[in-house]
């Protein structure tokens, strides 16, 4: 949180010590997840520190890897993605620029209701492995599949010795109903 109310500090002094140009210029930001890890931008934007620089800064949500590759076919201008997605883009050839790291860890959460906590007697202090056991026999929802959100799901579901496929067909399977 300190890292956070650091980050907008600089971005609010910034805005305050430059000067407004006169004619804007305009940008597209594709986003892969509305998330928390995002609160920067999301701040940058709703405080007008694009505009007191001169920029018009729109932010489109296109889930997961879709951002990265909207910025590849010439669609958006920029991407908030992750590395794997660089590295990806280079084996293919397609040479990008990575400007900054806006995190240092992953800051993805897995939610339950409270009422599935209470009944599976859940301890948030028990070791990941005994925590992931939640996760057997429920339909989990994630921002897109084969996302990297998916995957860190799959991985905590295997952790606890959930077999995160079952996870997938029980989706699949209610949402033929």
């Amino acid at each position: 949180m300190k890292r956070w109310l650091g980050a907008l500090l600089a971005l609010a002094l910034l805005g305050a010590a430059s000067p407004s140009r006169a004619e804007e210029e305009h940008a597209l930001m594709a986003l892969p997840a509305d998330v928390m890890q995002f609160l920067g931008i999301y701040a940058a934007r709703d405080l007008g520190f694009w505009k007191d620089q001169g920029l018009e800064v729109k932010t489109q949500l296109i889930t997961g890897i879709g951002s990265f590759n909207a910025v590849i076919a010439g669609s958006a201008d920029f991407s908030v993605s992750s590395a794997a997605s660089l590295t990806r883009a280079a084996a293919k050839g397609q040479r990008m620029l990575a400007i900054a790291n806006m995190i240092d860890k992953p800051v993805w959460v897995i939610v339950v209701s409270k009422e599935i906590a209470e009944a599976a007697h859940f301890d948030p202090k028990a070791p990941l492995a005994q925590r992931a056991k939640i996760l057997a026999g429920k339909k989990m929802s994630v921002d897109g599949i084969n996302s990297v959100i998916h995957g860190y799901l799959k991985v905590i579901a295997r952790a606890g010795g959930v077999d995160p496929d079952s996870m997938d067909r029980m989706s699949r399977a209610s949402s033929v109903r």
